[in-house]
Order: structure tokens, then sequence, then C-alpha cells
């Protein structure tokens, strides 16, 4: 008779049992039954990034047209507009003379630019590329053949320009010790300025307005076509 041999190890049944989570063990319910937010290997400041990225193509996708209007606008009217607008003659320190001989260079689409030992100066300020021209349109030519390869003498200043820019503005040009610009000349060119820039930016203001009423006139055309149509379809 075989003797039955005996394990010198018991061996009992493993129990599956739930694992401990000390966070849990303090928490209510419903706590415990919110979902936590899952690891992204992201840091707090680009996890920052990412979320004005996401809003703000939230709200392009919706407002697009509009903020790209209200954009170019801005950059091709609004700031020179009101930069022309602030503009004040210069003070006597502001001043400044050069001399030196005389050059007309012609600019395509703006007109005749005053050079002097190779640096232009310009007697219109920056509004929507003025024409540089110093002189009326009648006596232009017989000034600039006068003056050219002549030795003139230069009354300047610095004029700011829209997006952090400069430009030499002439307040005056000598010739023989004597003025070949109106009495007055800057000081005028100034208020045209001035008033011509709170005039074009109310039309200019106006003609965007319109736009921005079209588009929203066709995008309510059209969310109302796709709320009819497509009620029609699911029928």
């Amino acid at each position: 008779m075989a003797r039955p041999i005996w394990s010198s190890r018991l061996q009992f049944p493993r129990l599956c049992l739930p694992a401990f989570d000390a966070r849990a063990a303090g928490e209510s319910p419903l706590a415990r039954a919110r979902p936590q937010p899952e690891w992204t290997g992201v840091g707090p400041e680009r996890l920052s990034v990412q979320r004005i990225k996401r809003a703000l193509k939230k709200i392009g996708s919706k407002n697009g047209v509009r903020l790209a209007l209200l954009c170019g606008y801005c950059l091709a009217f609004g700031i020179p507009f009101l930069h022309v607008y602030m503009a004040t003659p210069p003070t006597q320190d502001e001043m400044r003379i050069v001399e030196g001989r005389a050059h007309f260079q012609y600019r395509v689409k703006r007109g005749y630019m005053l050079m002097v030992d190779g640096k232009d100066y310009t007697c219109a300020g920056q509004y929507l590329n003025a024409d540089p021209n110093c002189f009326n349109v009648s006596e232009s030519p017989a000034k600039r053949t006068l003056l050219e390869g002549k030795t003139v003498e230069i009354l300047w200043f610095h004029q700011s320009a829209p997006i952090f820019g400069q430009a030499r503005r002439v307040a005056d040009i000598r010739y023989d010790g004597v003025s070949q610009l109106p009495p007055h000349f800057l000081e005028k060119g100034l208020q045209y300025e001035k008033d011509s820039a709170g005039t074009d930016a109310l039309i200019t203001f106006s003609g965007m307005l319109l736009m921005l009423l079209f588009y929203e006139w066709m995008d309510r055309i059209r969310i109302r076509n796709e709320r009819r149509f497509g009620g029609r379809e699911g029928e």
C-alpha cells in the first residue's frame, strides 16, 4: 500500500482584493466618482499656452472674417489716420539743416523724391503714401530743372511714421539764400493732412461697417437655409 506524500508547503486559495488608495480613503463617494485628469506629460506653462491657442482658434472659427476685417482696417487705415491726426509742428530744437547737391529721383506711383547726398527728403507725410513732391504741379518741372545738381540748404526734421518708422520731412528749401517754398508751407501741409485724416477715417470706417453688415446678412441666410433644408432631409 502506497503511502501518501505530504507536501511541506500548505497552499491556500489566492484572494483578489481591491488595491487600497490612501487618497480616496478620506474622500466622499462623490469625490471618488469624479474623473481624475489624465497625465499628458505637459507642464503647466505649456498647458496654459495650449488652452489660449484653443480659445483663439475657437474665436477665430466663429468670427474669423470679422476679426480679419477689423485687424485689416486698423493696420491699413486706423493707425495711419490716427498717427497723422495727432501730428504736431516741430519745435525749433527739432529742426535740422543740411547742405548738399540736390537731385530729384522719380519713385513709381509716388512722384519725385528730393535726394541730397544720397539721402531722401520728403515734403509730404506718411499719409497713405502721399506725393513727396515739394512743388505744385504747374511749377514742379521748372523748379526741378532750376535746382537739379545745385547746392541747396534743406531745413528738415524727423517725423515719426506709423509702426515705429521715421521720415525726413522738409520744412524749407533754400537756394542762394532764397526760399523755394511758399510761406507757412509746413503748417498748411500738416493742417491739411489732419483734416483729411478725419474725413477719410470716417469714410473707410463706414465702408468696413457696410462689409461687416453684408457678411452678417449672408451668414444669417446661410444658417436659415441650413436649418430649413437640413430639417427636410432628416424627415
